[in-house]
This record gives structure tokens, sequence and C-alpha cells, in this order.
């Protein structure tokens, strides 16, 4: 039977494997399994980057960052910021690619398959009804959809389901070191690991202290991971040192959103297994079986730990990533607890039976159109049974903010760091069903949309002093989309037809093309366009920017994406035209279009307030003018720069974040930076890519943060060191 169930897996697997792509922290993986291979270490060289580069650029991959998720050392040595112990797993499959000259492409995807049949054929070497339904249960969910992806999901699952079995077989020391293994990848399986100890200790069999001594041995094995970043980096975790994961973040509704969340929530992509898993807690607890509620804590410790991320709104194949790591706790609870041999007692067999077949086969269904959909990464896309249920019954469902925000823009949104573009809305043909805002952005809504004046004048009335962000779910009719062109803004001359692809709307302009702008009555407003050039111009053009005949704006256009926002004075009846013209164009092949300036949207908003508005102060003339940016404004500068800060009355706030990003993204560009506050060095060393500092500094009070960078280098923000993105307290 064993043998039937591995040959029948085995078949599932292998378009799975066939069907390996690059997604989530892939480009990391592949780069250290390639150092790996090459010198034995997980430290990325140069001639690392070039092969890796190349295996993934025969796929149609191509990497314009190749040290995407690599840190330096203070000794110039690079490494990813993920432990390495899943690209290590994945030598072997590339080793016996290699010899057999198969793409080595698949090697990941090919570890992942080997290590779910691995765990299967250990779970199943003792026959049981309920060993049967712990690896059905277990096995017959999205943690298929992860075989084909470069990621660890599956060695954390394959960790888990093994420790349990470990557990049940009372081998307390093998259980605590696989939930120990698979903690390297994921920190809060380490939980397991605990609960193994804990269990050998209460465990009334001879040879106690024993069993308890091999499990503490075993657990000891989590310890590599911080060791090594202690080693290498000075800190126990580099991921929450660079600011990606965070205690603080961890709220109820984070952690229950790993359930009942209706985009990747366990609900949504394993229902049979939840509500096995229900069943088995219900039964356990009439039955006074504490030790199911054991697991179950710690299958909730496990799901906290993964609260903590500062990108709740990650890569994901339908269902959560970090919720794979509880599918098997949740399998073990409702297979060691649920009446299996009783539900085949032969009064109520063929009930029994018919009902266990329609449920297998509706959570297969679901699996199965996850494991093979198209669309490999799932998290800048609305789900079916989200968008049927914001339309129809908004109340219902209230998601995580940055899930919300991310599947509505198709875009990320970092909302742990950033206030976030609000307001954020759900719009069908009768309008808004679901807005995501804050207090500030009820300002902004009728700027975004048409909206009924009373129920905006309500809403004002009520929410105005409300802290953080909330929904709003407006009835039908009274919140509108507007067209491309509003009742704010006018394209006048030089404008294209509008054009779509997805949830894109813009128009192409020529050499220049005007709009005109209505200024809106109260506070000062701003034309936020958003836009970008055509990839067929050779060099960047420069981008000229006048309002009502005068110069506001003169740059080199970025080659991605770009938002740029300016102040449009006046009162109610006041218009201001505003002039673009580029100094370059193309006539794309088979269009007798010239092309200078896609303009994605043009809005009109609250005008653009300096970084860290109201509180700080920036000192020196290192630095340039801000810019707004697609995740708020940014400052750059290119050289040694001060901010102050003075005190915030009526606040206590003790925590200070800071963030800074390097402009620069060629290969091998490191930067030092220095940061002092008020006097006390918080960093000073390497940075890659981004800085994130969560300081203690107490709002009442005034700072002094004092920055010294690196040299300046050109980049497409200019002549810059280093940008600071975020500077605010928290709330």
């Amino acid at each position: 039977m064993r043998a039937l169930v591995l040959l029948l897996v085995a078949v599932v697997c292998v378009p799975l494997v066939r069907d390996a792509t690059l997604v989530g922290d892939g480009q990391e993986y592949f780069s250290v399994l390639e150092s790996f291979w090459r010198h034995g270490t997980p430290e990325q060289r140069t001639e690392d980057v070039d092969a890796y580069v190349r295996l993934l650029a025969a796929h149609g991959f191509a990497i314009t960052r190749p040290r995407e998720g690599l840190f330096v050392t203070a000794d110039g040595r690079w490494y990813s910021y993920h432990f390495w112990l899943y690209p290590l797993l994945c030598v072997p499959a590339k080793a016996l690619l290699h010899l057999f000259r198969a793409d080595e492409f698949r090697a990941l995807a090919l570890t992942n398959a080997a290590l779910l049949l691995a765990a299967i054929a250990n779970a199943l070497r003792r026959a049981s009804p309920e060993r049967a339904a712990f690896v059905t249960l277990a096995l017959v969910t999205p943690v298929l959809a992860y075989v084909r992806w470069p990621h660890g999901e599956v060695l954390t699952w394959a960790c888990v389901l093994t420790s349990l079995v470990c557990i049940d077989e009372r081998n307390y020391g093998r259980a605590a070191l696989f939930a120990a293994l698979g903690s390297l990848h994921a920190p809060p399986i380490a939980a397991l690991a605990l609960l193994a100890v804990a269990l050998a200790a209460n465990d009334p069999a001879p040879a106690r202290r024993a069993r308890v001594g091999r499990a503490v041995l075993g657990s000891g094995a989590a310890l590599a991971s911080p060791l090594f970043f202690l080693a290498t980096f000075r800190v126990p975790s580099l991921i929450a040192d660079v600011g990606m994961a965070d205690a603080r973040l961890v709220t109820p509704s984070r952690v229950a959103a790993f359930v009942v969340d209706l985009e990747y929530g366990l609900v949504a992509h394993a229902p049979v297994l939840v509500v096995a898993a229900a069943a088995g807690l219900v039964c356990a607890l009439r039955r006074k079986q504490w030790r199911a509620h054991a697991f179950a804590l710690t299958a909730l410790a496990m799901l906290a730990g993964g609260a903590t991320t500062t990108n709740m709104n990650g890569a994901e194949a339908g269902l959560h990533r970090y919720a794979v790591w509880v599918i098997p706790v949740l399998a073990w609870i409702a297979a060691a607890h649920v009446p299996w041999r009783a539900l085949f007692a032969p009064r109520i067999r063929p009930l029994a039976a018919t009902a266990l077949a329609a449920a297998a086969a509706f959570q297969f269904s679901v699996v199965r159109f996850a494991a093979m959909h198209p669309t490999v990464d799932t998290s800048y896309a609305q789900s079916a049974l989200a968008r049927f249920t914001l339309e129809h019954a908004p109340t219902l469902y209230s998601p995580e903010p940055e899930s919300f925000t991310e599947r509505i823009l198709h875009r990320e949104a970092e909302l742990a760091w950033h206030r976030g573009p609000l307001p954020v809305a759900f719009m069908t043909d009768r309008g808004a069903r679901k807005i995501l805002t804050d207090a500030r952005g009820l300002d902004a809504l009728p700027l975004r949309f048409d909206v009924d004046g009373p129920w905006l004048a309500d809403v004002r009335a009520r929410y105005g002093a409300r802290e953080g962000r909330f929904y709003l779910e407006p009835p039908p009719g009274v919140v509108m989309p507007r067209g491309h062109g509003t009742s704010h803004v006018a394209f006048e001359d030089g404008w294209y037809d509008v054009e779509r692809a997805g949830a894109d709307c813009w128009r192409w302009m020529s050499k220049r093309a005007s709009l005109v702008v209505r200024a809106a009555v109260g506070a000062q407003r701003a034309i936020r366009l958003r836009g970008w050039v055509p990839e067929e111009l050779g060099t960047s053009p420069r981008v000229t920017v006048r309002v009502d005949g005068a110069l506001v704006d003169q740059f080199t256009a970025p080659r991605h994406r770009f938002t740029r926002e300016y102040v449009i004075p006046g009162g109610p009846r006041d218009a201001a035209k505003v002039e673009i013209e580029t100094s370059d164009v193309v006539k794309p092949p088979g269009d007798a279009r010239q092309l200078g300036f896609a303009l994605l949207g043009a809005e009109l908003t609250e005008a653009a307030e300096t970084l860290g508005a109201g509180m700080a102060e920036f000192e020196g003339s290192a630095w340039l003018p801000a810019f707004d940016h697609p995740d708020g404004e940014v400052r750059c500068l290119a050289g040694p720069g001060t901010i102050r800060l003075p005190p915030q009355r009526g606040r206590a706030d003790e925590t200070l974040v800071l963030a800074f990003w390097l402009p620069n993204t060629s290969l091998g560009r490191r930067a030092n930076l220095r940061v002092d506050l008020d006097g006390r060095v918080v960093h000073d060393g390497p940075v890659n890519t981004r800085l994130r500092r969560r300081l203690h500094a107490r709002a009442d009070q005034g700072h002094t943060i004092r920055i010294d960078p690196d040299e300046a280098v050109d980049s497409e923000v200019g002549h810059a060191s280093a940008c600071v993105e975020v500077l605010r307290y928290l709330p």
C-alpha cells in the first residue's frame, strides 16, 4: 500500500517538477546553491553570480539585481539573509542533473519532490487508520502547489510532518531534531521542538532523564542559524536586523488571517483540513484529552511567529507560505482525535464513506487548481471568493490592510513601514464597496472619486478623529470611479487616445502636451503625475514641466515608472495649465505615433508633505530636493547631513522608524553608512540595498540624527549617496 501511495505522489510531482519556475526568494536560493556547488560554502562570489544569472537567463528570467536578498559583511563577504540549509539540501539534486546533463534549473523543485516523498514514506512505515488519515489530510493540501517553487515550504512541511511522526513513536530526540532543522528555515517551527522537549519530560515511561536530554540536544540544532549570523554579521537574525521581522507587529487579526482570510487563509485553501482539525479539538475536549490542545497552542505559536513579518502579503501560491508550516499539526490533531474507526462502523459505513469521498474530492479539486494554476504567485491578485464577498457582503470580510492594498493596486505597498497610498477602494459597477483609509485619507476621497456630499460629511464627523487605518463600506452608488480625466483634471492638446491593459489605464503624449487643473477648495493641493518613458528610447530623456508658463521641474526620466508631484495654488474657480515636454520621442515598429511619455494617471491630491512633516528639519547642503515615490516621499543626500527632530507635544511614543535605501543597484556596489542618534551610534558599517532601524527615541523630546554616507554616485535619483525613505514615530 505504501508503495502505491508513493507511486501516485511521484506521478503527481512529475509535472510540478517539470514546471519549475522562479518566484519569491528563488533568485536568492539559486545563488546560494551555485555557491555551494562551486566551492562548498554559502558565500556568494563573482563567478557564482555569473553562473546562476546565465542559468536563469536561459529560462527567460533577466536578473537586474543579482545580489538581491544578500548582504555584505564588514570584511566584504556576501551572504543570504536566509539561513543556507535549504540550498545545501539541493546540492545532490543539482549534482544528479549535472551528471545526466539535464536541466539544473529544476534542482530545487526536484529536491522538494524528494523531501515530500521521503516524509510520506517515513510516515507510512506504520499502517493504521489514524496514520493514513494523518498523511492524507497533510498531503492533499496546497503544499503540492509549492513543489514547483524554488522555496523551502516543502522542507518545512516535511520537517514538521516527520517530527510529529517521531512524537507519535515517542522518539522525542528525533522529533526535536527535525523540528529544529525546520526552524533553520522558518524560526517559528522551534515551538514544535520545545513541545517535543515538554512531552519528553511529561512521558511517564522509564529513562525520562535520558529522553529529555536527547530532546534538548536535538532542539539545540536550532541554534545553528543564530550562531552563524552572530559570527558573520554580529546579530542573531539578519532578517530582523534589516527590518523584515518585528515581534511588535504580531496582533490577533494578523495571526487569525493565516486561517480565516479569504485570499490566503487555510479556510479558503484547505477547508476540509480546518473542519477536521476543529472536529478533533472538540472531540479531544469532550474526552478531556488535553494533549491535543498543546498541539493547537503550538500551531498558534508558529502562526504568531509568522505574523512578525513586515511583508504580510508576500509571494504565495494561493495559501500563505507561512501557513504551510502548520498543515501537518492540524492534520495531526484531526487524525489523532477524530474517531475514524467509529466512522466505519457497519451501520454508518456507507454514509461515512460517501461523505469522506466527497470531502476528499472537494479538497483535491481545490489543491489541483492551486498547484496547476498558471499564475504562480497570487499575492497581487484577488481571488474569486474574496471578490464575491467584497461585492455582495463586504461587512463579512475585512482583510489585512497590506493584502487589500496590494491586491487592489497590483504592486508592493509595505504598510509596516509606510502609511500607504490611502484611500484604496474595491470598486464594482455599483461603485466602491470597501474603502481602506485613515483620517487623513478622508480628505483625498473627493479628489480620487465622485463622492456623495452628505455621506462624506457624515463619515468625516464619525471618523475624522480616529487613529490608524480603518475600513468604510459605502452604500451602492455613493462613491463612484472617475474616468481618465476628471472634473479636476482635463486633457487638452498633445494626447493620444486612452489605452488599457489589465488594471492600468494611460495616455501617450508626443513631444509635448498639456493639462488643465482646477484647484480644489481648502488646503493646498498638488497634481500628481505617474507614468513612464518608452523602453525603445536608447537614453533617458529630459522632461520639462511648466505650470502656467513657469518652469517648475526639469529632470532626467528614470528607466522605470515614476511619480512627480507639483503644487497647484488657487481658489475654487482658479485653473492652472500644466505643460509637459520631453527631449526625445520614438516611433515604435508598426506604430505611426511618436511617443514621448506615457501618463498612467493624473490626479489632484493633497500637496506632498515634507518627509517627517511637522517633526523634521533637514540641515546641510548635501540634501537634495524631496521627490515623490510610489511608497512615499524620499529625501536623498550626497554627503554628510543632519536631521533635527523637535519635540512632539502630547506624544510619548518611544520608537522612531528610520529607513534608508541606496540609489544605485549595480552589481557589487556596497556603501558604508554611519548614523548617530543624539551622539549614539546606531549603525556604522556596510549597507546593501536598504537599512531599516527602529530606534528608542521619545517623541516628546528633541533629537538629532547625523548621517555620514559613502561618496555619492550618479544614479536614477541624481548624484547621491543614500536616500531617507521613512522617518516617523510608531503610533
